[in-house]
């Protein structure tokens, strides 16, 4: 798959969640596979994206 770019990924993504396609669960995986920051995370959901203390996510 090309790289978007994460301004582009970011509209997308946030477009997707906020139209009811992606859970939190969804959006937890796309930032442990990088596709989204823990910082666009916050924005989109408006939850602090929270590791563990076994750095598990």
């Amino acid at each position: 798959m090309r790289d978007m770019g994460s301004a582009t990924m970011f509209k997308i993504v946030k477009n997707a969640y906020d139209a009811g396609r992606y859970t939190l669960t969804d959006m937890k995986l796309l930032v442990s596979t990088d596709k989204i920051t823990y910082e666009q995370y916050k924005t989109i959901t408006g939850i602090e994206y929270i590791v563990d203390e076994a750095g598990e996510e």
